[in-house]
């Protein structure tokens, strides 16, 4: 029986992230809910119970619930604590910092983000650590700290190198290309987000390859440089279709009409 609520659980939890994957995340709440309940009486698969807890966490972001979003992400860390799983309460600090990030709450985000960091880093889960970074990045940069986001990414970047990421590393690379964009350093977010490209194409990570393209674009566009943006969007573009990550292609359409935009205002 128990071995058949699993399964169960495995099934709606795969459900809730089809549903993410697809931009869609609040359609999947009711199953991600049901798949935290199962492994939550459970209490012995805490990687998806952490997995489950962040599509339901998603869900609610996704539906514009970030209150929500942040009290079940507080009430599912405050649960690994309590059971004294270390690893598991570090990845839920990571979901509640996301949430509270979602939510407008930067200050509180950076401070629980860095408390997994921490656990992270004392745990030796150097790959984690990393991501971890790279998130907290982008928050800094949306708490307008330019410097200490650059700085971080930069260190996020050397994590997952140190400890083989490639994916984390990739991931890092289009994070410092779009903070150097927003810091008017076209040349160098063109740079690295070609260099990320240029790794993602030599591994064939496509999911990281078509969105190293969409900040290639976004640097063409503010240099002025409108055939390459297009190129280079309408790959990504193309890319996100055929693996049907809806995600991408409408990131890709936006950008898309912008470039079409500040193309036709030139002309």
């Amino acid at each position: 029986e128990i071995g058949a609520r699993r399964w169960k659980a495995f099934e709606l939890h795969s459900i809730a992230d089809w549903h993410r994957r697809r931009a869609a995340a609040r359609d999947g709440l009711a199953f991600a809910e049901d798949a935290l309940k199962i492994f939550q009486e459970l209490g012995d698969s805490r990687s998806w119970e952490v997995a489950s807890l962040n599509a339901c966490v998603a869900a609610h972001v996704d539906a514009g619930a970030s209150l929500k979003a942040v009290e079940v992400a507080r009430s599912g860390a405050e649960g690994f604590r309590l059971v004294g799983d270390e690893f598991a309460y570090a990845q839920s600090l990571d979901v509640l910092s996301a949430a509270l990030s979602a939510g407008m709450d930067f200050t509180e985000a950076i401070q629980v983000g860095q408390e997994a960091v921490s656990l992270y880093k004392k745990l030796g889960q150097k790959r984690h650590e990393a991501r971890c970074l790279n998130r907290l990045a982008q928050v800094l940069h949306l708490s307008r700290e330019p410097g200490s986001a650059m700085e971080m990414c930069q260190t996020a970047v050397t994590t997952s190198a140190e400890s083989g990421d490639v994916v984390g590393q990739m991931r890092g690379m289009i994070v410092c290309s779009e903070l150097h964009l927003h810091a008017s350093e076209f040349d160098e977010s063109l740079r690295v987000a070609s260099e990320a490209r240029e790794l993602s194409q030599a591994k064939q990570f496509q999911h990281e390859e078509a969105y190293s393209l969409l900040r290639e674009c976004s640097a063409y566009l503010m240099k002025g440089e409108y055939k390459q943006a297009l190129a280079a969007v309408e790959t990504a573009k193309t890319m996100g279709r055929e693996a049907q990550n809806w995600a991408l292609e409408a990131d890709a359409n936006q950008l898309l009409s912008e470039a079409h935009l500040r193309r036709d205002d030139l002309g």
